[in-house]
């Protein structure tokens, strides 16, 4: 099975924003958090790390956590399985890659609106759980 990581990258101007990005029309144009695929043998959570920095320059505030929030879809003939993390944004300049043409920082209905996933909708609200539930946040 191939394994794929998402993470969430959001930042308080007071208000809440996400980190967006939108693909190139090459790879079908929409808007997501930072996606990537996991290599061979590499931990999930080194793989969120690594598609951080790939796809935007950043590292990230604080520490890269795990959402615990994981899905599996079909992608052709192979089964996916993603994993969801997420991060405080460090200050600094956004890097993007060769498969992105521009970012956002979006405020939360917008996000919600942008998103074509059910699944990042979803991981959006784990998030959401994390970020604003006392019992969540130590986790």
């Amino acid at each position: 099975m191939a394994r794929k990581v998402q993470v969430w990258v959001y930042r308080r101007t007071p208000e809440l924003q996400l980190l967006l990005l939108q693909r190139s029309s090459l790879f079908g144009g929409e808007w997501h958090p930072i996606t990537g695929s996991a290599e061979p043998g590499e931990r999930l959570l080194s793989a969120a790390c690594r598609e951080l920095f790939e796809e935007t320059g950043l590292r990230g505030r604080g520490p890269v956590r795990s959402l615990r929030y994981r899905f599996v879809f079909h992608d052709g003939a192979r089964q996916v399985s993603e994993s969801a993390y997420w991060t405080e944004a460090e200050r600094g300049r956004i890097r993007l890659s060769r498969e992105h043409v521009r970012y956002r920082w979006t405020p939360l209905q917008k996000a919600r609106e942008l998103l074509v996933w059910e699944s990042q909708r979803e991981a959006l609200q784990q998030l959401l759980r994390r970020l604003f539930e006392p019992s969540q946040k130590a986790r």
